[in-house]
């Protein structure tokens, strides 16, 4: 008993001459810790769903054509285009914010109505400390000409008066993902224009479209746009579908570590192709198979936070729009890791998807999905772990 008190008294004095500052050092590490997002503390794979705007839910029958973007501060900004449930019916663009890395949404509001017209391919493109929001606005039916109105924010809440901007051609389609700020202050994004409706022909479906895709460029705020060289329509894609758009469009743009521009363009054929730009999109590089099977169908990408590594989303289809799958490549786009399935209707089309990073580091896709009698918008939010866990039952 005598051994166990002089004991005791020893650990007592041991603990009394402890530094205050050490004490409150490790307090302070301790709560650090607990605090960490769970993701970060157990590296486990994580991967969830959910809706950004629910048929009817949101007063919408059709949510289409997603395309999120990330201020400065964490929040998350997603337009999209939507038919109202009222008569008459036209489309219009909405958009919704999230503060809390995609976990939650606001109700939806209407950034763009412009009356008698249709307000379609909406897309984003954060400029420093300001959000630009853009319309694709189709005035006349059919594939014949386009107008592209912008509006400016500071927090992705209110909005500036929308502007008229210049364009270089007559139909201009396909503006359908994030722009860039590139280091030297220009503004651009990916594109497409109607080489026939540029000659008073404008084409009667998607199937006689003569697609050009680029991206355009602006050194004035986003007021007005220039374009830049058309990417080469390259030999050997064979036609899968009489439907399908003709020529290159919707390119998906991502800034590379290098400051070059990678583009994935939608095709008529079985396959995205790929190309790099070594100057500010003033010149192409010939397109080549990207390797990433999709028909007729759009990709989206995003360079990861502090990282050369490249997030792509795209339906892995050589003939339908589903499922939509992520990949992941760490040279630049020319090998993707084994892909991971997000969503698999087994016929409905899940398409047209935006890939983001979350300030917490968490991945995000939101994309259109057909649902009975109309479209929704949905989102996953997933961690690397997942991604880069190759799936056990055949990609399930």
């Amino acid at each position: 008993m005598d051994m166990l008190k002089k004991n005791l008294i020893s650990l007592t004095a041991f603990v009394s001459i402890i530094p205050t500052s050490l004490c409150i050092m490790v307090s302070i590490l301790t709560i650090g810790f607990a605090l960490l997002p769970i993701s970060v503390k157990s590296q486990q794979p994580i991967f969830e769903t959910g809706v950004i705007s629910e048929f009817k839910g949101t007063g919408f029958l059709t949510s289409a054509y997603p395309v999120i973007d990330r201020l400065k501060n964490g929040r998350l900004v997603c337009v999209f285009s939507c038919i109202a449930d009222e008569k008459p019916s036209k489309m219009n663009i909405a958009f919704s914010t999230s503060d809390d890395n995609g976990l939650s949404w606001s109700k939806p509001r209407i950034l763009f109505n412009h009356p008698g017209v249709e307000d379609a391919d909406p897309n984003l493109l954060v400029d420093g400390d300001r959000i630009l929001a853009f319309t694709t606005t189709v005035s006349v039916p059919g594939i014949d000409s386009t107008d592209i109105y912008m509006r400016s924010s500071k927090d992705g809440l209110t909005w500036n008066n929308e502007i008229h901007t210049k364009k270089p051609y007559r139909y201009i389609s396909g503006k359908i993902h994030q722009g860039h700020r590139l280091k030297d202050g220009t503004l651009i994004m990916g594109y497409a224009w109607d080489a026939w409706a540029e000659k008073g022909k404008p084409p009667r479906t998607e199937g006689e479209m003569d697609n050009r895709s680029g991206v355009l460029r602006s050194t004035d705020g986003g007021e007005s746009w220039s374009a830049g060289s058309d990417i080469i329509y390259p030999e050997g894609i064979k036609r899968i579908s009489p439907g399908a758009a003709g020529g290159l469009c919707e390119p998906a743009t991502v800034v590379l570590s290098d400051g070059r521009i990678m583009a994935l363009v939608r095709t008529v054929g079985d396959e995205l192709y790929q190309t790099w730009s070594s100057d500010n999109g003033l010149s192409w590089q010939s397109p080549i198979p990207s390797g990433l099977t999709a028909h007729n169908t759009p990709a989206a990408l995003w360079k990861l936070d502090n990282s050369s590594d490249i997030l792509v989303a795209w339906n892995n289809s050589p003939v339908a729009r589903d499922p939509l799958t992520v990949a992941l490549s760490s040279d630049e786009g020319k090998t993707w890791s084994t892909p991971k399935i997000i969503v698999k209707t087994g016929g409905p089309q899940a398409s047209y998807p935006s890939a983001i990073q979350a300030k917490d580091g968490t991945m995000i896709v939101v994309w259109q999905q057909n649902v009975a009698k109309g479209r929704e918008v949905r989102i996953a939010r997933f961690n690397r772990t997942w991604l880069l866990t190759k799936p056990a039952n055949n990609n399930k």
